[in-house]
């Protein structure tokens, strides 16, 4: 790969370096992501040690080996925290005290986005320093997550190279074993990663960052201006900045998805980055930040057609739709399967008729009852149509229904050139698994309220369904009653749940046929692919009115988004009171009074806390 060729000049330095990679998975899993992080680091130490927080499976445990010297595979317990200090005490104290550097890392970001050879050029210029780093996080008044004024500067966790003059240093050692208790993330940061930095600098040691925080905007460049850190060469590019709240990065003027495209126009493999992602992130924030949106025009067949078969499903419940199903199939000769599911004998006779007016589709089509149309379109595939799961062909979910009366409102399978189009988005990207229409705009009700109140029932199907991506807050990434275009892997998760549901949650307005299709993107993530949406040409048109909607609303708000969605929680949302409105009008208008207010907050706050603890071990 391209951005690993100026590191070569390196190779071959002598000594005895170790790199501690700390790696977390729930789940177990180890993405293409991590390997190539610590191959690309394996060049400038001797030898690699790998601590898994948590568990890891056999394959996972593998493709650690294959990379590293040793593997020490423990609870996860003291978060990050805790992972270093094993991974110390499994090198023993005494050889640590030795070492001629230690790097302490772990798997929040990607590598090598650029060389790394330049980052250990600048650092070897600066040889006064006991430790270094490549960001830094700026001061925070008041502190964020302590009863105190001041966060102090700090290095960034994510990479810290020690040298000999810190680690021979007793306090090195004494400053992990008397480390307070790491019991939450707010913990790690308070008590470890903005705490680092200032303690060995009061002992007398000096660190330096190749990345300083004043070249860069923000109080945490990393995250804030991680453009520029790219541009200027930074190995690293964090994780987060993919899964952050898109509202904080877009109040910073961040884009994440022009980052992404500049990391892999650097040479970085976009389905690896993808791939690191996927089963951490809720699939709507994803495709926003990630910028996983495409526009399909059906003005001409994409140069790159799918040398994929394309099958499809359609489920019908009346006989207007047995005709919209059997005239969308006839305006879609690429498809070469298609299975029509009937709910209802009237709905079967309907599709045999109208397949007897077009030879060509019926040629193509079987025709089927539906074993429990009461589910959905998206169960009705799985249970109706299990021969189109086989095979590495594609499947369309053609909509028929109210939200496709006239073709141009279906996005991507509107037309043959459309589909094409869409069917050529899994050629391009080899780690796609599943393509959506954008949120309808005309008429709809879906922006904001598309679980329609049933997101916990939503939870409880995941975890039956052994799905652990996150679920998106508000409004599921859908098709809403239009089609959709997926590999039959992407839907995998959910073949055994359908299967298993009861009659009774196949019972027409139960929901769960709706809620079924608000998993299919969780599923797909988790699967270990990805999703894009696609706007067509109805939906272009309708962009005007739903810049209008926005500013209908945004007019009677504070001016940025950011702001906005704390406004308006303060007096409607589930945690509106009297107090939240006081605090964040007082946030508006007096934000210097507000922060300095912080600390008693959280000193009250956690004296709540301490005396309810004390009252439930009294009860």
């Amino acid at each position: 790969m391209g951005v690993l060729s100026a590191a070569d000049e390196h190779r071959g330095t002598v000594g005895t370096r170790t790199l501690i990679y700390l790696h977390h998975d729930p789940a177990g899993h180890v993405e293409d992501y991590v390997p190539l992080a610590i191959g690309s680091m394996r060049y400038f130490v001797d030898r690699v040690l790998v601590v898994v927080n948590g568990p890891v499976s056999d394959d996972a445990r593998q493709r650690l080996t294959a990379v590293a010297d040793d593997v020490l595979v423990r609870e996860n317990e003291g978060f990050d925290v805790g992972g270093y200090l094993a991974g110390l005490r499994y090198l023993g104290w005494e050889a640590v005290a030795g070492l001629e550097g230690l790097v302490l890392t772990n798997n929040t970001f990607f590598a090598p986005v650029a060389p790394w050879g330049p980052v250990l050029e600048a650092a070897a210029a600066q040889p006064e320093a006991s430790f270094w780093g490549l960001s830094e996080h700026a001061e925070l008044r008041p502190h964020p997550f302590l009863a105190k004024r001041v966060m102090p500067r700090h290095l960034q966790s994510h990479f810290l190279v020690v040298r000999p003059r810190l680690l021979a240093d007793p306090a090195f050692r004494d400053y992990w074993e008397t480390m307070p208790p790491i019991e939450s993330y707010k913990d790690s940061v308070a008590h470890h990663e903005s705490r680092f930095t200032e303690h060995f600098h009061t002992l007398g040691h000096a660190s330096f960052a190749v990345f300083p925080l004043e070249h860069y905007r923000g109080a945490n460049p990393s995250l804030d201006d991680a453009g520029s850190l790219l541009a200027d060469g930074c190995p690293a590019l964090k994780r987060r900045l993919f899964f952050h709240d898109p509202l904080y990065l877009d109040h910073q003027g961040v884009s994440p998805a022009a980052v992404l495209a500049d990391a892999v126009d650097a040479g970085y493999p976009e389905d690896v980055l993808l791939g690191g992602l996927v089963r951490t992130s809720a699939p709507r924030t994803l495709v926003v930040n990630a910028g996983l949106t495409e526009t399909l025009t059906g003005a001409a067949v994409p140069v790159s057609r799918s040398a994929r078969p394309v099958n499809a499903h359609a489920l019908v419940t009346s006989p207007d739709e047995a005709a919209c199903a059997v005239a969308r199939l006839a305006a879609l000769p690429d498809v070469e399967r298609a299975v029509i599911a009937c709910a209802d004998g009237p709905a079967h006779a309907a599709v045999d008729s109208a397949l007897l007016a077009a030879p060509d589709v019926a040629a193509r089509t079987r025709v089927v009852d539906a074993r429990r149309p009461g589910l959905g379109a998206l169960a009705s595939l799985l249970l109706d149509a299990a021969d189109l799961l086989t095979g590495d062909g594609l499947l369309l979910r053609l909509a028929v229904g109210e939200a496709v009366r006239n073709p141009d409102d279906d996005a991507l399978a509107g037309s043959a050139v459309r589909l094409a189009e869409a069917a050529a988005l899994f050629e391009t990207h080899a780690s796609l698994g599943l393509v959506l229409p954008v949120l309808p705009v005309v008429g709809s009700r879906e922006h904001g309220h598309g679980w329609a109140g049933g997101r916990s029932r939503a939870r409880a199907l995941a975890r039956r369904a052994g799905i652990r991506v996150p679920l998106d807050a508000h409004t599921p990434l859908a098709a809403y009653g239009r089609s959709c275009l997926l590999r039959p892997s992407a839907a995998t998760p959910l073949t055994a749940l359908v299967g298993a549901l009861s009659d009774a949650d196949a019972l027409s307005g139960s929901g769960v046929g709706e809620t079924l299709e608000g998993l299919l993107a969780p599923a797909c993530l988790s699967a270990g692919l990805h999703c894009r949406q696609v706007l067509g040409p109805a939906d272009a048109r309708a962009y005007g009115l739903l810049e209008h909607r926005y500013q209908a609303l945004a007019a009677l708000l504070p001016a940025s988004p950011f702001e906005q969605v704390p406004h308006l929680a303060a007096r409607s949302g589930p945690r509106a009171s009297l107090g939240a409105v006081v605090r964040r009008d007082l946030e508006r208008r007096a934000p210097g009074l507000a922060n300095s207010l912080k600390p008693v907050y959280r000193i009250m706050g956690g004296a709540a806390k301490r005396l309810s603890s004390l009252h439930g071990r009294s009860r």
